[in-house]
């Protein structure tokens, strides 16, 4: 039986990038973007993800916040 390597200061990395801003210049005001998993914006059902592995990869940047 294989021993398997437990690191205890490991730590597991998130895949979801951090969020970014940018500033609109027409109006400038800045803009917070996020990434938002498909599951999580509804476009298909949750269950999907786990059925299909590959949805749960996708996702794409939305706007959360205007200042």
């Amino acid at each position: 039986m294989s021993e398997i390597k437990r690191y205890k200061n490991y730590k597991q990395r998130s895949k979801r990038p951090p969020p970014e801003y940018s500033t609109r210049p027409y109006d400038g005001k800045t803009v917070r973007w996020e990434w938002k998993y498909e599951g999580e914006l509804g476009i298909y059902p949750k269950d999907w993800a786990r059925r299909f592995p590959h949805l749960a990869e996708r996702g794409r940047w939305v706007i959360t916040e205007v200042k």
